[in-house]
């Protein structure tokens, strides 16, 4: 499953994923996750 995410991700669906993983990084730090983005 990752395999195919990482191939999916190189066609434009990481943003969704990134998106997503963005959300969760932000629940745990608020202030890194605007520094790292």
């Amino acid at each position: 499953m990752l395999l195919k995410d990482v191939t999916l991700s190189r066609g434009g669906v990481m943003p969704s994923l990134n998106k997503a993983l963005e959300k969760k990084h932000k629940s745990s730090k608020k202030a890194k996750a605007t520094s790292s983005a």
